[in-house]
């Protein structure tokens, strides 16, 4: 599923498509962006064409709407994964930081850092608490003054893996 900047819920579409057409009838959507309401018109038994003048929507939209053959797909992601696991394996090797054996990196979430205007330290954002839920502004972690994110970053430092 892609994100695209005018994706509507899929439930008021669909509603729309029931009160105003029969199954078997003709949706036609001349602005198709992702391919909601054709995806909603398909699966409600109607028929959907799906126009826009951009190529990446009606690409997206394309894709959004074509069935897969997922037994396929999975036994040609077996069959590639087979293929390219040794050369990449290292890539994703590591050590546990807890018991120091070999481990696969599943994910690594970093965060930008800032520095304290009154205690100096340098500290991630991830780890500071927001003021409120509108504004930019968060509490340092070790003294409580307030950090700005119009500060000066000072770089990145990796929060988890």
């Amino acid at each position: 599923m892609h994100a695209y900047w005018s994706k509507k819920a899929h439930e008021a579409i669909e509603q729309y498509i029931e009160h105003y057409t029969q199954p078997g009838d003709l949706v036609l959507d001349q602005f198709c962006g992702s391919g909601g309401t054709a995806l909603s018109a398909l699966s409600l038994g109607r028929k959907a064409i799906a126009i826009d003048r951009s190529p990446a929507a009606t690409f997206i939209s394309n894709g959004f709407c074509s069935s897969t053959d997922l037994p396929k797909l999975n036994e040609e992601y077996a069959r590639l994964m087979q293929k390219v696991s040794s050369p990449i394996s290292e890539l994703y090797n590591s050590n546990c930081h807890i018991c120091g054996s070999k481990a696969i990196i599943h994910y690594q979430v970093y965060s930008m850092t800032f520095q304290c205007l009154k205690c100096l330290r340098k500290t991630p954002l991830a780890r500071c608490t927001p003021v409120d839920n509108s504004s930019n502004a968060y509490y340092c972690p070790y003294c409580g003054d307030i950090i700005k994110t119009s500060q000066e970053k000072t770089g990145y430092q990796l929060i988890e893996t």
